[in-house]
């Protein structure tokens, strides 16, 4: 399956496919997706602050 590396898959829809795991005290977010997406906008939250976010550009190769 090529979105095996992604984990244990915490949501998904039939677009991506989301992971978000604790290691070593840090927030591990991996995304698979299943066309090109540009300009994605990735957004850590806890409640209503925003820890982290970052705009990539995903596609499944």
């Amino acid at each position: 399956m090529p979105y095996y590396n992604v984990g244990v898959v915490k949501n998904a829809t039939k677009e991506a496919l989301v992971n978000l795991e604790m290691v070593d005290g840090k927030a591990l977010v991996k995304v698979y997706v299943t066309s090109t997406y540009n300009n994605c906008v990735i957004t850590l939250k806890a409640n209503d602050t925003v820890l982290h976010e970052e705009v990539l550009n995903l596609s499944p190769k």
